[in-house]
C-alpha cells in the first residue's frame, strides 16, 4: 500500500480530515495539511502545492476545503491556476483525467452561480464564458461524462437558450436515464416552458424514488422521511409547494409547506412561503368577497380573518428567531403600512424596509423594501422622495411590478406621460391582466393622442371588469371621432352602470350622452338625454320629488311627447333656464342646436336668444342665430347677426366667411371675393376659407356661361391648393368632382365621387368629424347620375345620403332631389311620398307644394293611359289624385309673397289647373261609361257562371251514378268469388271423406288378409290351389323350376287375394241423394274410378306374367294410390287450379311411362316442355282430355261451374 494512501486512511479512521500532500524531492514521504491551515490566507498552502507538485486529487481537495470553509478567494486562486493550465503535474490515468473532469465541471459550476448574480452584463458575459471554457476542457478528456452533460444544460438554461439547454439534457438522459439531478432540471425547464404539470410530475418522481431508495436500503419509514427532508431534498416540498401555487391549487400547495415544516419545523423559507401562501387566500377571498358585495350577490362569504393572523404569526415567528430575515421583513413593513397610516405605523414600517434592504444583497428582495420606502414616502405626500426610492426599486429589478407602478404614478404627477407609460407597460409584461394598468394606460394614450392604442388598452381594460363605468366613459371619448355609434353605446353602458349602483350620473355625461345619440341620429334618445341633464342641474339645489322620479327611471325608458311637453313647460325647466348657470350653458346650447336640426327653427331661436342674452361673448350662438336666419330666407337680418359676432371679435374667421357665404347668396360674389380676400390675408392657410373661395368661382361659372371655363379653372386651381396642404381634406375633393361635372365630364365625375366615398370609409373617417359632407359627396354623385339620366342610381344615393343627412338638409335639398329622381323614373307613386314628406318638412316651401301636385295629376295621367283600367281604379285613384291636385295648383295660380325663392312657374301651374279641371271631367265621364260596361260584362260573367254551374252538377250526378253502379259491379263480383271459394272449399271437404272411407276399406282388408294369413299359419293346412283366371283376367303363369309345394301355398294366398279385390270391384258404393252440383261429381268420380280399375287390372295381369310372388302387393299398392290419384286429379281438372297434388309413382317401368303420359298436361318438365311442339301438346292435352271426360261431363261440369 502506497504510504499516502495508508496515512490517509489512518487518519480517517481517527476522524480527521487532512490532506496528504507528498513530497516531490523524497520518495514515499508527505506532508500533511489539516483543517487548521486552510484559512482565508492561502499563500502558505499555494507555496506547498506549487513547490512539491502534487497530483490533481490533491488539488481538487484543497480546493473542495476552501469551497466548503467559505473561502471563495482561495478557491478561486487555485481554480485560476487549474483554468490557466499552470498545473506542474500532467493528467495520465483514468483516474486522474477522471477527477480532472469533476474540477472542470465544480469551476464551470461556480462561474455560472457568479454569472447569475452578476449585475453588469459585461461581468455576467465573462463568467459565462469562462464556464464554457471549463466545459471545453472537460469534453477533451471526457465528451461523454454525464456531469458535464448536465452542466451544459444548466449553463444554457441560465443564459436563456432553452432549446440547447434540453438537447444537452437529452444527451444526458441517454447515459443516465434515471438521474434525480437530471429530473430537477427537466422540472425548471419545464416550469420555464410554461408546463407547471410536466415539472411537478418531475420534481414528484424525484421524490418517490428517494423513499424508495431509503426503504429499500433497509431504513425505517422514518429515517426514509428524515432523509428525504434534509439537505439537498429539503428544497424539493417548497418546490412543489410553488408549483402547485402556480397550478392555481393553493390547497395543495399549503399541505406540501405544512408537511415540510412538520419534517423541519426551524426551516425559515417553509415557514415564511406558508406565510405568504396564507395570505395571498386571504387576499384573493377578500377580493372576491369586495366583487360580490359590489354587485349586490346573494350569499357572499367573507374571507377566514384566521389566514391573514396566522400568515402574520408564522412570519413574526421567522422573524423573531432571526431579525436578518429580509423576506419577512419586508413582509412585516408591508402589512403595518396596510394596518395603521399614523405617523408611528408608518415609521415602523420604513425602520423594517431598512431593514431588510441592509441584510441581504438579493436585487429582488432590496428592489422590494425600496418600494415600501417608496410606498411610505408616497402616503407621506413625499413625492420627490418617493420618485426617488420607486426609481431605485425599479433600478434593482427592472420588471419588479410593484416599483414600476409606483414609478409610474410619480411619472404622471410630474405630466412625463412617456415614461409613465413604459412603467405601465413593464406592469403589463409581468401582469398581463391588471386592470389598473389597463385603465391607466388607455387614459395616457388618449392623452398623448394615440387613439388607436387608448381603444385597445381600454377594451381590455372593459373586458378584465366590466362593471367599471369609468372605463366605458374613457372609451366613448377615444370613440368620439371614429366611431360615434360605439362611443355612444360606451355612454349608455356607464349611464347603466352607475344607475345600477345607485349613483348619480353627472349632467356632463347626460350631455355628452345626448350630443352622440344625435350625432348618430336616435333624436328621440338625445332628447330624453338632454332633459335629464337638465333634471340633474335643476335637483342640484331644488328639491322636486316630480322631476326626480324621470331621473331614477331606466336610462332604456324615453320621455314620450306628452312627458316631454310636461316637463318643458314655462313653470318647469324651460322657466330656471333663464337663469342659465354655469353648468347648464352647453347643455342649452346644444339642445338649441337639437331643435334647430329637428326643424323647430323657433324654439332653437328662443334658447340661443337667451343664451347670447346672458353671455354675449358667446359668439357660436350669434353664429347659429345668423345660419337659422339665413335658412329662412332673411338674409338682412343673418348678415345683421354676423355684423354682432364682428363686433364681439373683429377677426373672427367663421363669421366673415359666413358674412361672404351670405354674400354669395346675394349673389354679389365681389363683396364676397373682397371677404374671402381678408380672411385669406390674415389666416392664408385657412382651409375652410380657400375651399369657399373655390365655390365662388363655381357660382361664378354658373351665372356667367360665357365665362364659365375660366371660372372652372380658377376654382380647380384653389382647390387644388388646399388639397397640396391637406391630400386628405374631402371638402376640396368634393369640390374637383364638382368642377368635373360642371364641365361635362360626367363619367369621370362619377367615379371620382364614388372612389372619395370608398376613401372617406376606409381612411379618414370625415362623416363623423364633418356631419354633411358624406352628404354632399353622394348629393353630387347622385347629381351626375341624374345628367347622365341613371335615374335609378341617382334615387339609390340620394336615399344613402337622407340617411345620414340631418333634418334640414333633408328637407332643403335631398327630398325635393329624390322625388324628381322618382318622377323623372317614371314612379310617381315613389314620387308623390317623397313630396309629401318634403312638404311636411317645409310646409312653407312652395316649390315642395308644387311639386306634389305635378306627381299627383302626372300620376294620375299614368293610371288613366294604362291598358285594362277599371272603374274603380279611376274612382279610387285617379279622381281623388286629380282632385287633391286641383287646389293646389289653384293656390300656386296667384303669385304669393310668402316664399320669395319660390322657383316654380305660375304659368305652368295655371296650365296645370286647367288640365286638372278637363281631365276630371273626362275622367267621371270616362267613369259611367266603364261602369256600364263592366255592369253588362258583370251580367254575362253570372250567365256563363249559372250555366257553368248547372253543368257541374250534370256531371257530378252522372259521376255519382257511374260510382253506385261500379260499387254495385264489386260487390257482386266479391259474392261471387265469395261463392266459388265456399263451393271449392266444400268439394274438397268431400273429396276428403270419400278418401278416407277408402283409406279405412283398405285398412279393412288388410285386416281380413292378415287374419287368413294368420289362421293358415296356425292350422297348418295347405292353402288352396290358385283358381284359374276368368275370362279376360288374369293369366296365371307358372315360373320354370318352381316345386309344387311352393306352387300350392302361392297360388292359395293368390286366389284369396283375388277373391277379394273381385268383390270389392264388383261393390260400389251407395251414394246418397245429393244436389245436382254433388251428382255430377259423384258420377265424374264413379267414371274414373272405373277407368283406374280397368288400368290397374291389366298392371296386376302384366306384374304376375313377371313375378306372380309380387302380384298381390303390388296390386293392392297400385289401387290404392290410383284411387288417391284419380281423385285429386278430377278436382284439380274440375275448378283448374294450379296447386295440384303430386300423385305417387309407379314403380315398374310401364306403369311409370303410362302415368307420365296421363299427367303430362299437369305435372310437365322441363324437358318434355322443351322437347314437344306447343301444337303438339295442345293435340296431346286435348287427348287426353278426352280420354277422361267425355265431352257430355265435360259440358255438364262446365255448365255446373258457370252456375
Amino acid at each position: 500500500v502506497h504510504p499516502i494512501r495508508a496515512a490517509e486512511k489512518r487518519m480517517a479512521s481517527l476522524g480527521s480530515t487532512s490532506i496528504f500532500v507528498p513530497l516531490h524531492s523524497a520518495a514515499q514521504q508527505y506532508v500533511e495539511l489539516p483543517d487548521e491551515v486552510f484559512t482565508s490566507d492561502y499563500a502558505p498552502i499555494l507555496m506547498v502545492l506549487e513547490s512539491e507538485k502534487p497530483p490533481i486529487d490533491v488539488w481538487w481537495k484543497c480546493m473542495l476545503k476552501y469551497s466548503r470553509k467559505g473561502h471563495v478567494d482561495a478557491y478561486e486562486k487555485l481554480a485560476s491556476l487549474f483554468e490557466s493550465d499552470t498545473l506542474p503535474a500532467p493528467v495520465r490515468t483514468a483516474d486522474e483525467k477522471r477527477v480532472f473532469v469533476t474540477v472542470a465541471n465544480s469551476m464551470a459550476s461556480h462561474y455560472i452561480i457568479k454569472a447569475h448574480h452578476a449585475k453588469d452584463n459585461k461581468q455576467r458575459d465573462d463568467f459565462f464564458r469562462r464556464a464554457n471554457m471549463m466545459f471545453n476542457k472537460a469534453d477533451r478528456q471526457d465528451p461523454r461524462f454525464p456531469l458535464t452533460l448536465l452542466g451544459k444544460a444548466l449553463y444554457h438554461f441560465y443564459r436563456g437558450d432553452f432549446v440547447k439547454a434540453k438537447q444537452s439534457l437529452g444527451i444526458y438522459f441517454d447515459n443516465v436515464p434515471d438521474s434525480k439531478a437530471g429530473r430537477v432540471v427537466d422540472a425548471l425547464l419545464n416550469y420555464q416552458d410554461k408546463k407547471p404539470e410536466a415539472a411537478l410530475e418531475s420534481l414528484s418522481a424525484v421524490l418517490t424514488d428517494r423513499y424508495g431508495e431509503a426503504l429499500s436500503s433497509g431504513a425505517s419509514l422514518e429515517q426514509a422521511v428524515t432523509e428525504t427532508s434534509h439537505g439537498v431534498y429539503a428544497s424539493l416540498r417548497p418546490a412543489l409547494a410553488h408549483l402547485w401555487a402556480s397550478l392555481r391549487q393553493p390547497e395543495r400547495a399549503g399541505l406540501a409547506l405544512k408537511r415540510q415544516r412538520q419534517l423541519t419545523p426551524n426551516h425559515e423559507g417553509t415557514a415564511v412561503s406558508l406565510g405568504i401562501l396564507l395570505l395571498n387566500q386571504y387576499n384573493a377571498e377578500l377580493a372576491k368577497y369586495n366583487t360580490d358585495m359590489a354587485t349586490g350577490k346573494t350569499g357572499a362569504v367573507p374571507p377566514n380573518p384566521k389566514w391573514q393572523s396566522n400568515a402574520l404569526t408564522l412570519i413574526s415567528q421567522v422573524f423573531a428567531s432571526n431579525s436578518l430575515n429580509p423576506i419577512a421583513a419586508n413582509l412585516l413593513s408591508y402589512y403595518a403600512l396596510l394596518s395603521k397610516t399614523d405617523e408611528e405605523s408608518l415609521q415602523k414600517a420604513l425602520s423594517l424596509a431598512n431593514r431588510a434592504f441592509s441584510q441581504t444583497k438579493d436585487p429582488k428582495v432590496r428592489s422590494e423594501a425600496s418600494y415600501l420606502k417608496g410606498r411610505i414616502a408616497h402616503v407621506r405626500g413625499d413625492f420627490a422622495e418617493a420618485h426617488q426610492h420607486y426609481t431605485a426599486s425599479v433600478t434593482l429589478w427592472e420588471d419588479f411590478p410593484l416599483g414600476n407602478f409606483g414609478l409610474g404614478q410619480m411619472l404622471i404627477h410630474r405630466r412625463d406621460f412617456p415614461r409613465a407609460i413604459v412603467c405601465f407597460e413593464r406592469v403589463l409584461r409581468r401582469v398581463p391582466d391588471n386592470f389598473e394598468s389597463l385603465k391607466i394606460l388607455g387614459s395616457l394614450h388618449r392623452e398623448t393622442g394615440s387613439f388607436e392604442s387608448a381603444e385597445q388598452f381600454l377594451a381590455k381594460a372593459q373586458a378584465v371588469k366590466p362593471s367599471d363605468a369609468e372605463v366605458s366613459i374613457e372609451l366613448a371619448m377615444v370613440r368620439e371621432r371614429r366611431d360615434p355609434f360605439l362611443a355612444s353605446q360606451n355612454y349608455n353602458t356607464a349611464i347603466q352602470l352607475i344607475h345600477d349602483s345607485g349613483s348619480t350620473v353627472v349632467p356632463e355625461l347626460w350631455n355628452n350622452a345626448a350630443v352622440l345619440r344625435q350625432r348618430t341620429g336616435d333624436m328621440l334618445g338625445a332628447r330624453d338625454a338632454f332633459i335629464r341633464a337638465f333634471i340633474a342641474i335643476h335637483l342640484m339645489e331644488n328639491q322636486d320629488e316630480r322631476l326626480a322620479t324621470y331621473l331614477r327611471r331606466p336610462s332604456t325608458t324615453l320621455l314620450s311627447d306628452d312627458e316631454f311637453q310636461e316637463v318643458w313647460r314655462p313653470d318647469g325647466l324651460d322657466s330656471n333656464l333663464l337663469l342659465l348657470k354655469p353648468a347648464c350653458v352647453s347643455v342649452t346650447f346644444n339642445f338649441a342646436v337639437w331643435f334647430e336640426e329637428m326643424t323647430d327653427l323657433k324654439a332653437a331661436s328662443a334658447l340661443f336668444r337667451r343664451i347670447v342674452d346672458a353671455h354675449p361673448q358667446y359668439v357660436d350662438c350669434w353664429l347659429r342665430l345668423s345660419a337659422i336666419a339665413q335658412a329662412q330666407g332673411q338674409l338682412t337680418t343673418a348678415t345683421d347677426l354676423c355684423k354682432e359676432v364682428i363686433a364681439v371679435s373683429t377677426q373672427h374667421p367663421g363669421a366673415w366667411t359666413m358674412m361672404a357665404g351670405l354674400h354669395m347668396e346675394k349673389h354679389e360674389y365681389d363683396a364676397a371675393q373682397k371677404i374671402f380676400d381678408n380672411v385669406l390675408q390674415t389666416a392664408k392657410s385657412d382651409s375652410y376659407a380657400l375651399v369657399q373661395y373655390a365655390n365662388l368661382f363655381l357660382q361664378a361659372a354658373q351665372s356667367n356661361p360665357d365665362k364659365k371655363d375660366r371660372f372652372l379653372d380658377k376654382a380647380e386651381e384653389w382647390l387644388t391648393a388646399v388639397l397640396r396642404k391637406d391630400p386628405h381634406n374631402a371638402f376640396a375633393v368634393n369640390g374637383l368632382g364638382i368642377v368635373l361635372a360642371r364641365r361635362g365630364q360626367f363619367t369621370e365625375a362619377r367615379d371620382f365621387f364614388a372612389t372619395l366615398e370608398d376613401a372617406l370609409a376606409t381612411h379618414a373617417n370625415i362623416m363623423t368629424q364633418f356631419g354633411e359632407l358624406p352628404v354632399d359627396v353622394l348629393a353630387n354623385a347622385a347629381n351626375v347620375h341624374f345628367e347622365q339620366r341613371a335615374f335609378h342610381q341617382a334615387a339609390i344615393l340620394y336615399e344613402k345620403a337622407l340617411e345620414r343627412a340631418s333634418p334640414q338638409l333633408a328637407s332643403d335639398l335631398l327630398l325635393p332631389l329624390l322625388a324628381r329622381s322618382y318622377y323623372e323614373d317614371g314612379k310617381f307613386e315613389q314620387a308623390r311620398a317623397v313630396a309629401a314628406k318634403a312638404c311636411r318638412a317645409a310646409p312653407w316651401k312652395l316649390d315642395n307644394w308644387f311639386n306634389l301636385a305635378l306627381c299627383m295629376k302626372d300620376g294620375a295621367a299614368k293610371h288613366i293611359n294604362s291598358a285594362g283600367v277599371s272603374s274603380n281604379a279611376l274612382r279610387n285613384r285617379a279622381l281623388p289624385l286629380l282632385t287633391a291636385a286641383l287646389p293646389v295648383f289653384e293656390l300656386l295660380e296667384r303669385p304669393n309673397q310668402t316664399d320669395k325663392k319660390a322657383k316654380y312657374s305660375v304659368k305652368k301651374a295655371a296650365t296645370s289647373v286647367r288640365l286638372c279641371k278637363g281631365q276630371i271631367e273626362l275622367l267621371e265621364s270616362k267613369i259611367k261609361e266603364l261602369e256600364e260596361a263592366e255592369a253588362k260584362d258583370q251580367q254575362n260573367k253570372e250567365a256563363r257562371k249559372k250555366r257553368f254551374q248547372e253543368l257541374e252538377e250534370l256531371r257530378r250526378l252522372e259521376e255519382e251514378q257511374r260510382l253506385r253502379a261500379e260499387e254495385a259491379e264489386k260487390a257482386d263480383y266479391e259474392r261471387r268469388l265469395l261463392e266459388q271459394e265456399q263451393l271449392r272449399q266444400s268439394i274438397k271437404n268431400r273429396i276428403d271423406e270419400e278418401h278416407q272411407r277408402q283409406l279405412e276399406a283398405e285398412a279393412a282388408k288388410n285386416r281380413q288378409v292378415d287374419d287368413l294369413i294368420a289362421a293358415e299359419d296356425a292350422d297348418g293346412a295347405t292353402p288352396r290351389k290358385k283358381k284359374a283366371p276368368k275370362k279376360g283376367g288374369r293369366k296365371n303363369k307358372k315360373r320354370k323350376g318352381s316345386s309344387a309345394e311352393e306352387d300350392s301355398d302361392t297360388g292359395g294366398l293368390a286366389d284369396l287375394i283375388a277373391t277379394q279385390d273381385d268383390q270389392l270391384e264388383d261393390v260400389e258404393p251407395e251414394p246418397e241423394e245429393p244436389e245436382d252440383q254433388e251428382s255430377a261429381l259423384a258420377k265424374l268420380r264413379r267414371l274414373r274410378e272405373r277407368k283406374q280399375r280397368q288400368t290397374q287390372k291389366a298392371d296386376r295381369e302384366e306384374e304376375e306374367d313377371e313375378d306372380e310372388g309380387n302380384a298381390s302387393g303390388a296390386e293392392e299398392g297400385e289401387g290404392a294410390n290410383g284411387v288417391d290419384a284419380a281423385d285429386s286429379s278430377a278436382v284439380d281438372a274440375l275448378f283448374d287450379t294450379d296447386d295440384q297434388p303430386e300423385a305417387e309413382q309407379p314403380s315398374s317401368p310401364k306403369k311409370r311411362k303410362r302415368s307420365e303420359e296421363q299427367s303430362g298436361d299437369d305435372q310437365p318438365t322441363d324437358a318434355k316442355a322443351e322437347s314437344e311442339s306447343p301444337a303438339k301438346r295442345q293435340k296431346s292435352d286435348a287427348k287426353e282430355e278426352d280420354d277422361l271426360f267425355p265431352a257430355e261431363m265435360t259440358a255438364e261440369a262446365d255448365a255446373m261451374l258457370a252456375d
